[in-house]
This record gives C-alpha cells, sequence and structure tokens, in this order.
C-alpha cells in the first residue's frame, strides 16, 4: 500500500530519526598499507574528518604493505567492488594510469567547487602524480625523500663543525673520525635502490631513464650503466673495502634496516634514510643528532630530490555521493592545518608551499631544524627532464633485478660496470615486454 501525504512524511522522518548518525551518512571506504605509528596517525585523520562534517563517514583499512593493498584493490575491481580510495607507492602510478580504473583527483576537485592551485604544490610532488593530460591524477598522501642524517657528537669529538655538504667530503671525514679513534664506522651503507640510485641520479641532475625519466612513453630505455652512477657505485665500493662504509648488516635482504640500526645505535657517523624516518631517529637514537640535505658530488649544483611515498587513486564503479565525498576528504586532506598536523606529526613533508610556510611561521624549525631539509631539498634547484620522478613500468621488478647485479659486485663476484651493464640489460628488456603489453594505451 503506497503512504502519501502527511503520512507519507511523517513515515520518512521516522525512518530518519531511527538511523544512527553513521548509518545516515554516506560510508567513504579506504584501502591503505599503513601500521604501527603512521597508522596510528592516519587513523587519526581519518577521526579528524569524520569529525569536521556531518555527511560522510570514512573508514579506512589496512590491507598489508603497497604491494598487497594494490593487488586486492586490483581484484576487487575486476569483481566491480573495488575501494573508493586507494593508497598506492609511487613505483604504482604507471600502472594506475594505464588502468582506467580510476577518476583524476583534480577533476573531482574541480568537479565539486574545490579550489586547486598546481602552483602551492612543492614541484617534485606535482610532477609525480600528474598524469599525461596535465591532471592530477592521484592526491599525494605521504611524500618522502632521503636526507643525511649524522651523529653530532660524533663529529664534534672529532673536531668537525658542519656536515659533509658533498659525497668527497663524507668520504674524508669518515676517514678522520675512525684514524682519531670517534668511531669504527663512517657511513652506515643500506645499499637502497632509491635513494643511493635513483635520488642520487635525480640530485645529480642525471637521467636514470630515457625519455624524461619515463614520462614521455612506454620505450623509455635505462641508462644508469652510463652517466655518474657507475663511478658513484665504485665509491662506495671502495669505502667498504677500505673499511670508512660499512654494510648494515650480513644478508642483502637486511642490509637496509641494519643499516639504520649501526645508526641508531651509534656505530656509525653517518647515514641516509628516508625523513620519514623521522619519529624513528628521534625515538631511537640516545645521542645528539641532526640531518642535513643529501651529499652531491664536488663541481656540480645539485637539483631537487625525488620524492616516495604514496597518493590516494579513487575508482570508478562508484556513486556520485561517495566522489564529492573523496572530493571533501581530499580538499580537507590538503588543508594547511591537516599538512602540518600530518607533517609534525610523521616527518613526512607537507605538500604544499602554504602548508610549509604556516609550520616555519609557528616556528616549528627552530626546534626541529632537520625536518626542514627534506622541503628546502625538494623546493631548490630547476626542473628538468633528469629532475622528475622515475616513472617505468613494473618498475619494483625493474629495481630487484639491478639490485642482484649490484650485490654480485659488492660481494666480489663482478666488476661495478659490469652489474651497472647486465641490471640495465635485464631491466631494459622487462621494459620492452611492458611496453608490448601495453602498446596503444598511451
Amino acid at each position: 500500500m503506497k503512504i502519501s501525504g502527511k503520512a507519507g512524511l511523517v513515515a520518512g522522518l521516522s525512518v530518519l530519526l531511527s538511523m544512527s548518525p553513521a548509518e545516515a551518512k554516506v560510508e567513504l571506504t579506504w584501502w591503505h598499507a599503513m601500521s604501527g605509528q603512521l597508522g596510528a596517525v592516519l587513523d587519526e585523520v581519518v577521526a579528524k574528518f569524520n569529525a569536521s562534517q556531518d555527511e560522510y563517514e570514512l573508514v579506512a583499512t589496512n590491507k598489508g604493505n603497497y604491494v598487497a593493498t594494490l593487488n586486492a584493490a586490483i581484484a576487487a575491481y575486476r569483481v566491480g567492488e573495488p575501494p573508493l580510495i586507494m593508497q598506492a607507492s609511487e613505483g604504482s602510478v604507471l600502472t594506475m594510469m594505464l588502468s582506467n580504473a580510476v577518476i583524476p583527483a583534480q577533476e573531482l576537485l574541480e568537479k565539486y567547487g574545490y579550489e586547486f592551485d598546481p602552483s602551492d604544490y612543492l614541484p617534485p610532488v606535482l610532477g609525480t602524480y600528474t598524469n599525461l593530460d596535465g591532471k592530477l591524477l592521484a592526491m599525494p598522501f605521504n611524500s618522502s625523500t632521503p636526507i643525511l642524517f649524522y651523529n653530532k657528537d660524533m663529529l664534534e669529538a672529532g673536531g668537525i663543525t658542519e656536515p659533509p655538504a658533498t659525497w668527497q667530503e663524507l668520504g674524508q671525514m669518515s676517514r678522520d673520525l675512525i684514524a682519531k679513534g670517534v668511531t669504527e664506522c663512517g657511513y652506515s651503507f643500506g645499499a637502497d635502490h632509491w635513494s643511493e640510485y635513483e635520488n642520487y641520479s635525480v640530485y645529480q641532475n642525471a637521467p636514470y631513464a630515457t625519455k624524461a625519466n619515463g614520462h614521455e612513453g612506454l620505450d623509455a630505455e635505462i641508462v644508469i650503466n652510463s652517466g655518474p652512477v657507475p663511478a658513484h657505485l665504485q665509491m662506495i665500493k671502495d669505502w667498504l673495502d677500505e673499511g670508512i662504509a660499512t654494510f648494515g648488516a650480513q644478508e642483502p635482504n637486511t642490509w637496509g634496516s641494519g643499516a639504520r640500526t649501526n645508526f641508531l645505535d651509534g656505530k656509525c657517523a653517518f647515514w641516509i634514510g628516508s625523513t620519514a624516518w623521522h619519529g624513528t631517529v628521534e625515538e631511537g637514537a640516545k645521542f645528539n643528532w641532526d640531518g642535513a640535505r643529501l651529499p652531491y658530488d664536488e663541481g656540480i649544483t645539485p637539483n631537487s630530490s625525488m620524492i616516495g611515498g604514496a597518493a590516494l587513486y579513487v575508482f570508478k564503479e562508484h556513486t556520485d555521493e561517495e566522489y564529492a565525498g573523496a572530493a571533501a576528504f581530499f580538499d580537507f586532506l590538503t588543508s594547511p592545518e591537516l599538512q602540518v598536523f600530518w607533517h609534525q606529526a610523521t616527518g613526512y613533508v607537507p605538500i604544499t608551499r602554504t602548508a610549509y610556510e604556516m609550520a616555519k611561521a609557528e616556528g616549528y624549525y627552530e626546534t626541529h631544524p632537520s625536518r626542514e631539509y627534506a622541503i628546502l631539498q625538494l623546493l631548490q634547484g630547476e626542473p628538468s627532464d633528469a629532475s622528475k620522478t622515475i616513472r617505468l613500468g613494473n618498475f619494483e621488478v625493474v629495481r630487484e633485478v639491478i639490485n642482484e647485479e649490484i650485490r654480485k659486485a659488492l660481494a666480489n663476484e663482478i666488476s661495478v660496470q659490469e652489474a651497472l651493464d647486465n641490471g640495465t640489460e635485464r631491466g631494459n628488456e622487462l621494459l620492452r615486454r611492458y611496453e608490448q603489453q601495453n602498446a596503444g594505451k598511451l
């Protein structure tokens, strides 16, 4: 029986009044890859957004690491049940761009009336997640870049007043500190591809790959077997052989975590790590420490470094109400107040100049100077093809095959040049396969 007139209105109101606040809101699903302390801060972001308005209920779910989260979301999309929002690493940009499964974040913001000012974003952050149409494909969320961490107590004991600006200075300071008996370890080397080879290339303004580091076509080729990388890797190997640098651990799969531990335990004077490790350093180091911008080679002017981290993608197959909610969340996420909170709570950089200036005006960097180095590093230099965040197909696998060859050189099985030649050849074979599989999609 159809209910109409006043009776229908009363019945409708009764239904609405009987619903809980959460039930009355549009639910926004977000699959992410953050756990531990970072996951706890993410939950705070969710709580802040939910408390800021009464139309939407953001529900965040951890799906494992970046690879697991991406795979889960792709599987869900194939059966028509994707999350509204998914967090994916900077290495997944090309995969998501070619998938035809997502709606550009900029398109959503503009459609639902939110201001989007590209000039306010840190250039490396904006450039990483911009698609071929010049639109922001994904909303940057956790953006980081590597910096140099150093043990201030050790440097002071060795009579050194300033951290090294160049790689050559870092090597000599390591030698001097060891010679003076201040430490047995200068540089704690984690063999991290992102910081030691990718960021090294970008910072030196030298191409990691052709076609603007992959931004201008699937036919890009890796070129790190030429340019400055061979000499850089040879220098690191020489340091290891000399004893002024050390691996973090016995096994390659724990070199990175071991290098961090060696620095935190006060065994090594220098360590390069993501600015997102700030919280770990602040909690774990039992000595006076500071940070500095990445070292560069003598005789060059460094460009901006490259970002890592992840961004948020919005899948198709959802309702207009959900898309309006995603746009509202992205607008909230980029507000200066929220960006400053996220930056200070995690060590990730604020993604806009406005948020950076707000933190600076509050005097935050006077008490936390090391938090500013990453931002200054990202703002320096001029954008170029070689300074772009690397965008190559199936890049996680490409990285691994290059790393396999580099490990052989570090184990004295082959030369550094052979390792980089072999890694480049194997990596390019994978890129050609990816190009064939995705022909015509760009």
